[in-house]
């Protein structure tokens, strides 16, 4: 697959990333930040395969989520693989069900004709309502009703 093309369009980060230099070099850092098609494909999969708190707070996880499905034009699986996820990813993920719920678009460059279908079923789903309860999250809970 041809980063340049998946990526064709898609607004820089303007520099370099910021992230976790004990596992990316200054270097892996300035390519994420700069023209895709400059990223080697292992590095692409090892930043979408990275927990949150890898990269600052700018990057938010549901843009890794969506940067990620990207690789295949296929949200769903990158959102299976949230409730893969452990108790240490609570608070994360619900904040981007908050997002989602509470009429946040996700960042997909391929123009699904509705990009907001997985999103809405995962968002109803009995793994993130649980997830949602074990976390005490029940604004988000609201949030996600009221849709």
């Amino acid at each position: 697959m041809d980063l340049g093309t998946v990526f064709a369009g898609v607004p820089r980060v303007g520099g370099r990333v910021d992230g976790c230099t004990y596992c990316y070099s200054e270097s892996d850092l300035e390519l994420l930040g700069g023209d895709p098609a400059d990223v080697p494909d292992s590095l692409v999969s090892s930043f979408a395969r990275e927990v949150i708190d890898h990269w600052s707070e700018d990057h938010r996880l549901e843009t890794l989520i969506c940067a990620a499905a990207h690789i295949d034009h296929d949200l769903a699986p990158w959102l299976l693989y949230l409730d893969t996820l452990g108790p240490d990813a609570d608070a994360a993920i619900a904040e981007v069900a908050e997002y989602w719920a509470t009429g946040g678009e996700p960042m997909l460059w391929w123009f699904p004709e509705d990009p907001a279908a997985p999103i809405r079923d995962w968002l109803h789903s009995d793994v993130l309502w649980d997830r949602l309860s074990r976390a005490k999250a029940d604004d988000v809970k609201i949030a996600i009703a009221r849709m």
